[in-house]
């Protein structure tokens, strides 16, 4: 038969491995979240890029078709007060 020693230091052993367990799950699921929060991220700055390069697109597509309108010639006249991407006048 165990001693109270025993038994007390098996008790105090079960529950610092329980709290063990516990913490490591706790890191573990802080470790997905942050993982989560870095894939989110990531994609809103896939999005704002891929929004950037459409508005590039279509601003040079509105640029060009203004220049094949006016023969093809050089600068368009209106060029500068379009502005590109992201400046006054152009798409935002």
């Amino acid at each position: 038969m165990k001693s109270q020693k025993g038994i007390a230091y098996e008790n105090s052993k079960r529950k610092a491995m329980t709290m063990l367990k516990r913490r490591k799950m706790y890191e573990d699921q802080l470790n997905n979240i942050t993982n989560q929060q870095f894939n989110v991220d990531q994609m809103q700055f896939s999005s704002e890029t891929i929004q950037n390069t459409i508005d590039t697109v279509v601003w040079t597509m509105k640029l060009c078709i203004g220049r094949s309108a006016e023969g093809g010639s050089g600068r368009s006249e209106g060029a500068d007060e379009e502005g590109g991407p992201g400046q006054a006048g152009g798409p935002a």
